[in-house]
């Protein structure tokens, strides 16, 4: 099993967060407050932003084989397409 590296270390962390989003979304709802304006813009832009942030380190490091850099500018092509979508 390879190493934990931190490129995939933050995409896990998104990951997580993402799934227990859910969950505690539920137990807080319990007590009377307005609802986030935007939650689906919001969570969109910090996934946005964790894997952008991923995939830029792997691009910048320089110390990843070409087929990690292969990955991340296609990460990173994704997103800008999506948000210029």
């Amino acid at each position: 099993m390879r190493a934990l590296t931190f490129p995939k270390a933050l995409t896990l962390i998104a990951l997580v967060l993402l799934v227990l989003r859910r969950a505690l979304w539920v137990e807080t709802s319990k007590v009377a407050m307005p609802p986030a304006p935007f939650p689906r813009e919001a969570m969109a832009i910090v996934v946005s932003l964790v894997v952008l942030g991923a995939s830029l380190f792997v691009i910048l490091s320089k110390k990843y084989p070409p087929e990690s850099d292969r990955w991340a500018y296609g990460v990173v092509g994704t997103i800008v397409g999506f948000w210029l979508a």
